[in-house]
């Protein structure tokens, strides 16, 4: 997007270069404020679109599974799992997943994260490096 803000600029269009950064202002606020990102919406509506969305385990059939002995996995950063999660949830950051295959491969596991799309990626990490006993939760207030 600030490319597109420079290049309108460079064109004289400073109507358009302010809309656009007017835009990605809003945009990185709601983030900064909420941890709710707009493009990862957009992505997940895409991935739906398209067929590839992990489907949601559902809420009856993790819980017995955790009962069970499945790990409960937060993909989410250590801050925000420092600021709540899960009982007995394990703090695995989506962009450290690859790091604890053996975890993974040891017994099932459900992951969640605060919207659901952090651990859609982190389950099509585990599934692109052979991981098939990982479950998408999805948001954790679903739980």
């Amino acid at each position: 997007m600030n490319l597109f803000i420079g290049l309108a600029f460079a064109f004289q269009n400073p109507f358009v270069a302010y809309v656009l950064g007017g835009t990605l202002a809003t945009l990185q606020i709601t983030v900064i404020t909420t941890h709710y990102c707009v493009g990862s919406l957009l992505y997940e509506l895409a991935l739906k679109l398209l067929g590839r969305a992990e489907k949601l385990v559902p809420i009856d059939q993790a819980r017995e599974m955790v009962n069970s002995g499945a790990h409960l996995v937060d993909v989410r950063e250590p801050d925000e799992f420092a600021s709540g999660h899960l009982d007995g949830a394990v703090n695995i950051p989506v962009d450290q997943v690859a790091q604890h295959l053996e975890k993974f491969r040891a017994q099932p596991s459900i992951l969640y994260c605060r919207s659901g799309m952090r651990c859609q990626n982190a389950i099509q990490i585990l599934r692109r490096l052979g991981i098939e006993n990982a479950h998408n939760l999805g948001p954790m207030s679903r739980w």
